[in-house]
């Protein structure tokens, strides 16, 4: 083989390894805030290269992440669609077939609503730091952030609880941060909160899934409508889900919403 047919059989290989390398995920830097408010640790990043960060997770991982998906792995079949019909079979026996929660399964298994995928950098960071205080990410442990964008730049408020309580914990944002955020023009790109496993639990719902709950769904719309949200993310740590406002809608009309 000549040179140039050499270069024409590695060029997908060489554009694909150049392009991995330049979506790396960026190391974690330290949040530039840290305190204590409403029962939950607020962390603040400020973050540069925003497509990075947004952009599908990539090597290397970090160590306690990495060791808590091989814990996940070795309980399960974690792939997200395999985890949401492990869920709807346990709801179906609980309620029925025909309840109109199941629906919300149905629309997202088939496809017709949100968009399941791999974890972004971002998601990585904030699941690492979340994993500092629930190791292997068990119930009662979720994490929110709100992030927001200017142009290549993110500001990410993050709230992690260290003892065990239902639901996500609020993210506090201070008078001043909220006024520099509308001021500057900042948009409210994303919501994130994560779902835990529950390999213990007694009737077989392993949880993990990335459907939006009841309360999360009116949160959602809340955020939609009140302040501009763009996307609500849930991570369950592995993969994560991304809906738009009128995936919100269409699950919340499921259930008569």
């Amino acid at each position: 083989m000549n040179i140039v047919g050499s270069i024409r059989v590695l060029a997908p290989a060489l554009a694909w390894m150049i392009a991995a390398a330049a979506w790396s995920c960026p190391a974690s830097p330290e949040p530039v805030e840290k305190r204590f408010e409403n029962n939950a640790w607020q962390f603040v990043w400020e973050l540069k290269e925003a497509p990075t960060w947004l952009g599908v997770e990539s090597a290397p991982i970090p160590a306690s992440l990495q060791e808590y998906r091989d814990y996940a792995n070795g309980q399960t079949d974690t792939d997200p669609f395999v985890l949401l019909a492990r869920q709807r079979a346990v709801f179906e026996k609980a309620y029925g077939i025909n309840d109109p929660s199941l629906e919300a399964f149905r629309l997202i298994e088939r496809r017709e609503v949100g968009r399941i995928a791999n974890s972004s950098c971002l998601e990585l960071m904030l699941m690492a730091e979340h994993l500092k205080f629930h190791p292997l990410n068990v119930p009662g442990s979720e994490f929110s952030a709100r992030i927001y964008r200017k142009q290549s730049q993110l500001k990410v408020f993050a709230s992690f609880i260290e003892h065990e309580s239902m639901g996500a914990p609020g993210v506090a944002i201070s008078l001043a941060q909220r006024n520099e955020i509308q001021k500057n023009a900042w948009q409210f790109t994303t919501f994130l909160h994560n779902h835990p496993f529950s390999f213990q639990n007694p009737y077989g719902d392993i949880s993990g899934t990335v459907i939006p709950s009841d309360p999360d769904l009116v949160t959602f719309r809340s955020l939609f409508e009140a302040e501009g949200l763009q996307a609500a993310w849930i991570t369950n740590g592995i993969h994560s889900a991304r809906y738009q406002s009128m995936d919100t809608d269409r699950l919340l009309s499921t259930i008569g919403l």
